[in-house]
């Protein structure tokens, strides 16, 4: 991101833009996208609004990361996740 951080910015005046790390990258690559007008999003969130439930993150979380966005229903967690 880094590198191409003007070039994405400058894309980003006439295109919505939305990075979609994984989870253990997202507040790094949120600092990165900071005053680039590029969105920063998750990958998946919790269906839960509060409380523990281990492996998977809230979106109140996320938001705290700087998450504006999150994909849900990816195929694969619908087939494997939700027998």
């Amino acid at each position: 991101i880094s590198q191409n951080k003007a070039a994405f910015a400058t894309l980003a005046k006439d295109h919505q833009l939305v990075v979609c790390p994984s989870f253990d990258a997202l507040a790094s690559i949120g600092q990165e996208l900071n005053g680039t007008g590029i969105a920063l999003a998750a990958q998946d969130c919790s269906a839960h609004k509060a409380g523990a439930f281990t492996g998977q993150v809230l979106a109140s979380s996320l938001k705290e990361v700087g998450c504006s966005y999150c994909i849900i229903g990816h195929a694969e967690v619908r087939k494997e996740c939700n027998n």
